[in-house]
């Protein structure tokens, strides 16, 4: 048993099959529902107090995601169905040089959680990554339970940040 799947078994946590999930690049017909999730994202978690959106900028850097070899976004689709998203960025760490990706934005709509259309995400998001030399990945806790999620999947906590308006 995977150390995802013993952890949902100790909670008596339902796991849906993922059979009719693929994770696949992201296509310019995706971009409104990637939005509307990013969107979603913003205001179910602690950034919506903090951020106000503005739309055509959101857009615009969703938009850009398509067009650089260093980005990747990618899209979980359920028969057609947007369910699930991620983007990536490659970048060269600021201080050590060594190619790193960073998570921009990671979300699955609450109705098809427990399915690991998410993990499925992840994972793929690592790989290319990985395939394109980058060492480590850097992803966002927005609140404990993903913190722990991370955690079992052998990230390490490197900071927290704070935000004060000027």
């Amino acid at each position: 048993m995977t150390t995802l799947n013993l952890a949902l078994a100790q909670h008596k946590i339902e796991v849906v099959p993922t059979g009719d999930v693929e994770i696949r690049f992201a296509e310019s017909e995706d971009i409104d529902a990637i939005f509307r999730m990013v969107l979603r994202f913003i205001e179910s978690t602690e950034y919506g107090n903090h951020i106000k959106v503005d739309g055509q900028t959101l857009y615009k850097t969703i938009d850009q995601l398509f067009s650089h070899d260093d980005h990747a976004l990618l899209v979980a689709d359920r028969s057609g169905q947007i369910i699930g998203t991620i983007g990536i960025i490659i970048f060269r760490n600021l201080y050590s040089g060594i190619v790193e990706s960073t998570e921009l934005f990671w979300w699955v709509e609450p109705e098809h959680r427990r399915t690991k259309a998410g993990m499925l995400l992840l994972k793929k998001a690592e790989m290319w990554s990985r395939d394109r030399g980058a060492q480590y990945l850097t992803m966002i806790a927005p609140n404990e339970r993903i913190e722990r999620l991370y955690t079992r999947r052998g990230f390490t906590k490197i900071e927290t940040n704070y935000r004060r308006k000027l």
